[in-house]
């Protein structure tokens, strides 16, 4: 929020005034709310570029901790046996 707030700060993007539909997709919704600015569906799709690489690191982890878990039961299943 505090980076779009900056970008309208600037006049980099231009404040949403439209109403949009409810479902709306959302990286549409701040394009559409702007009367169809181009820059603006392109700060929206590079805020989500960034979201999802911010949010790698901690899927990988949990990935990890869940592979890791598995292991443990295997040992434990097998060492019931």
């Amino acid at each position: 929020i505090l980076i779009a707030a900056f970008a309208i700060f600037i006049h980099l993007i231009p404040t949403p005034v439209y109403w949009v539909p409810d479902g709306t997709p959302g990286p549409l919704v701040a394009y559409v709310g702007s009367n169809g600015n181009f820059v603006t569906l392109l700060f929206t799709l590079a805020l989500l570029a960034f979201d999802v690489w911010v949010y790698i690191p901690f899927v990988r982890l949990s990935l990890a901790v869940e592979g890791r878990i598995r292991e443990i039961d295997a040992k434990e299943d097998h060492k019931d046996v």
